[in-house]
């Protein structure tokens, strides 16, 4: 079925489901962060715990599940998968602490949380022009405005500005 214009991408029908997109999107990010734990873990050959985290996820997920659909439906459902997540990513993260220590930029990580978070509250909370075009510019202005608030955070060290300003100029690395 062609989507002609001004007809919607997803069918009325499921919109009641649209509310848990940024909660499980949210779960996908502790997913990755998860996933990004990984590394020193199978470093040091420790794989065992990769099991122990997944089962801790399952465990977390299925209480969840049992104390959230309940009351809140759906959307019990889709915290519970977060809180999967979130308990796998931080058990791997313990476990990797200790076993092949890793110095993570922690400053530099919270800089793009928050300026992630603050896009992100601005594109729940402004309304959204109902115009196409004005709708896109509004868009790609959140989208640019994320970089700038990772810049004025202090974010960026000197040489990654530097090679930006390369890449930008069109002039090739040395």
């Amino acid at each position: 079925m062609p989507l002609l214009h001004g007809e919607p991408v997803i069918p009325p029908a499921y919109w009641v489901g649209l509310s848990i997109v940024p909660v499980v999107t949210l779960g996908y990010l502790f997913n990755g962060i998860y996933i990004n734990f990984l590394a020193p873990i199978t470093l040091a050959k420790r794989t065992d715990l990769v099991a122990v985290a997944t089962g801790i996820g399952a465990f977390v997920n299925v209480a969840a599940n049992f104390a959230l659909i309940g009351p809140y439906g759906i959307m019990g459902a889709a915290i519970a998968t977060l809180l999967a997540y979130m308990a796998m990513a931080l058990t791997l993260f313990i476990a990797s602490r200790r076993i092949y220590p890793i110095d993570y930029e922690y400053g530099r990580l919270m800089r793009i949380a928050l300026c992630g978070a603050i896009v992100s509250a601005i594109f729940i909370a402004a309304p959204r022009p109902l115009e196409l075009l004005r709708r896109t510019e509004f868009e790609l202005g959140l989208l640019a405005a994320f970089p700038i608030l990772l810049a004025l955070t202090g974010f960026f060290h000197a040489d990654e500005l530097a090679g930006a300003a390369r890449l930008l100029s069109g002039r090739r690395p040395s």
